[in-house]
């Protein structure tokens, strides 16, 4: 006597909605984390602030971009009174992860060139956090399509008979 395996339709739409909606969240990462890694800043840090989100603190830096050619910068009235008074509207707002918002301090040059995935803080180099999403995004595109394949799999035991299926549903 062999034991028949019962087989569920309904688990094969959860799984693939849950594959969906993985790789819904997936894609917006990537384009997140392509953001993140497009956009470039050059310039002296006036202020650092965290802002608590919904799931992670976001830690931002306020810098002043200037034509910043030269290690040594000389800061004006008009910006020293400008920090105290922290007037952050006449500044660039940038977030960054939370190794470069500990490592920096005021006065400090921080850069970042377009399309890349290192943060100069005085000479010393971060990775961006954009790359750490793309990764992410990544693997969660390659674990959709997973588990949407695996979906796909015909089961050796699936029952075909109409009539079986009707004797298992009794209401």
């Amino acid at each position: 006597m062999s034991d028949k395996v019962k087989y569920n339709k309904f688990g094969k739409i959860k799984s693939r909605a849950f594959a969906f909606i993985l790789l819904m969240l997936s894609c917006s990462l990537g384009l997140t984390a392509f953001r993140s890694l497009g956009r470039s800043f050059n310039g002296l840090v006036v202020h650092k602030e965290i802002h608590n989100g919904f799931i992670q603190n976001n830690y931002d830096l306020y810098i002043e971009q200037n034509d910043l050619n030269n290690s040594k910068v000389e800061i004006s009235n008009k910006d020293v009174i400008n920090i105290l008074a922290l007037k952050l509207d006449d500044y660039t707002k940038i977030g960054v992860s939370y190794f470069v918002y500990e490592a920096a301090e005021k006065s400090m040059i921080v850069k970042k060139i377009k399309n890349s995935p290192i943060i100069d803080l005085n000479g010393e180099t971060y990775i961006d956090q954009g790359l750490f999403w793309g990764i992410m995004s990544l693997i969660g595109i390659i674990l959709s399509i997973l588990i949407y394949r695996q979906t796909l799999i015909v089961v050796a035991n699936q029952i075909e008979d109409e009539n079986e299926l009707n004797d298992e549903i009794e209401l």
